[in-house]
């Protein structure tokens, strides 16, 4: 049986290399989520609660120019367009054509021909936030999952 810990309460740390599961004294494995994860997971959480002065941590370092009411602006509008969304599902590895290596894509939901995730940057070894994305399923699809593991 395996037990999935989240440990990413507030901010976490993003770091690209996330420690893996340790075992304990019984044959139960605790692993905790891959960092992309715990950070998408603190970005829905800024969304859902308002909390710019966070997501300004997340942000990148061209998006890190925005002063904290135009972030507190686009947590609004995201989550009046993605607020239903109650968990990140699936992150896939983006295949570099439009982002840099390293980006991953955290899925948010699919609605119609649109698959809408967060774009996640590897800056410094730490994942940060680029954009809210909608790739066609076809294209989402075709890209490696990376989480969880299929």
């Amino acid at each position: 049986m395996t037990i999935i810990a989240i440990t990413a309460a507030g901010c976490g740390n993003g770091t690209a290399d996330p420690a893996g599961g340790d075992g304990g004294e019984s044959s139960t494995v605790v692993a905790e989520k891959p960092d992309y994860v715990q950070v998408a997971d603190d970005i829905l959480r800024c969304i859902k609660e308002g909390d710019a002065a966070t997501m300004k941590g997340h942000l990148n370092k061209t998006n890190q120019r925005m002063g904290e009411d135009d972030v507190a602006e686009f947590l609004a509008e995201v989550k009046s367009e993605h607020g239903d969304v109650a968990a990140i599902t699936e992150v896939r590895k983006d295949d570099a054509s439009r982002y840099p290596e390293g980006t991953v894509l955290a899925k948010l939901k699919t609605v119609g021909s649109e698959t809408f995730v967060f774009v996640l940057m590897l800056e410094e070894g730490k994942y940060v936030f680029e954009d809210v994305n909608s790739p066609g399923n076809e294209d989402y699809n075709a890209l490696e999952q990376l989480w969880p593991k299929p």
